[in-house]
């Protein structure tokens, strides 16, 4: 017999003995409905070609699939502002962030979901990764701590504006040489290619209540 919370809250008056007790604690516990979690879907992965799946995420549509259950990545992805996402929507999010320098801007015409939902998704999926892999992963805090001040004078030597920037990741321009034989399509000038890198600095994004700045 299932009782809806209405019809258990009008037997509570009448529970006294301790056996009533049980058998009210095993009426609500037949009650309890546990619904399914319906994710919003809204990208189909079976519907990407392998060819394009390589070229966005750098795996076929198997390797996407295999890999997201692989790093132990639950069915529906739940972040912490309760966007629900497929696991293999979730991987494709990151792999798609990882793959190329894009902008979440860029992502949403893919995913269907505003830029602060693909960053709260992609930094989730980070997080998760991270917290069940951080023990097989290795980085040298104690020499990066040690040589920060150095490194960051170094950068700032080199005519960096910031004097807190210690490291650089893929984002930020740095120009490299050109072959003189080549020129650009737009133009007869030779021009220099620019590499890009992304820099790390001192100061960390402490808005841990708020959408992190990586809503580009």
């Amino acid at each position: 017999m299932v009782l809806t919370l209405r019809e258990l809250a009008q037997i509570v008056p009448f529970v006294k003995s301790a056996r009533q007790k049980k058998n009210f604690l095993l009426l609500c516990a037949l009650s309890y409905v546990d619904r399914p979690l319906y994710p919003d879907v809204r990208y189909n992965l079976s519907a990407v070609s392998d060819a394009n799946a390589l070229l966005e995420y750098r795996f076929d549509v198997a390797g996407i699939r295999r890999l997201a259950y692989l790093l132990g990545l639950p069915a529906v992805v739940i972040t912490k502002r309760r966007y629900r996402v497929t696991r293999d929507e979730a991987m494709c999010v990151l792999l798609g962030r990882l793959a190329f320098p894009v902008r979440f801007h860029t992502m949403t015409k893919t995913f269907g979901r505003s830029r602060a939902a693909l960053c709260e998704i992609f930094a989730h999926v980070v997080g998760e990764i991270y917290d069940r892999w951080k023990s097989l992963m290795y980085f040298n805090d104690r020499l990066v701590r040690e040589n920060m001040d150095t490194y960051c004078q170094a950068v700032h030597a080199k005519g960096a504006p910031l004097s807190n920037v210690y490291g650089f990741i893929d984002g930020t321009k740095l120009q490299t040489c050109l072959d003189t034989n080549v020129y650009t399509a737009s133009t007869t000038k030779r021009s220099r290619p620019p590499m890009e890198f992304a820099s790390t600095s001192l100061d960390p994004w402490k808005g841990a209540d708020t959408t992190p700045p990586c809503c580009a």
